[in-house]
């Protein structure tokens, strides 16, 4: 009997920890295209609702229903982290609606 709610906890501590499937859309702004001409500038710019500083991506993921020529524009997004360059930090969106 004393082993077993230590083994229930670890079972119940367990079961609540499991990685990030990044399934939860964040918001966003998509405040434009990058015109800048320098060897790290280009892409969208995004800037995240939590505060964070701005990101730069270069396409839109296939299905999405974002019109790409209209800012500022409001979006959710899934997205992975992929490069940096300077103060700029590139993503790949993997999926956006409006």
């Amino acid at each position: 009997m004393k082993l077993l709610l230590p083994a229930l906890l670890t079972v119940i501590i367990a079961s609540a920890c499991h990685k990030n499937s990044n399934t939860a859309y964040i918001h966003g702004t998509i405040t434009g295209y990058d015109m800048q001409k320098c060897a790290c500038c280009g892409g969208y710019v995004l800037k995240l609702d939590n505060g964070d500083s701005s990101y730069r991506f270069f396409s839109f993921p296939p299905g999405s229903n974002v019109d790409s020529t209209q800012f500022p524009q409001s979006v959710y997004l899934n997205y992975v982290v992929t490069d940096s360059c300077g103060p700029f930090r590139f993503i790949k969106v993997t999926a956006m609606t409006q």
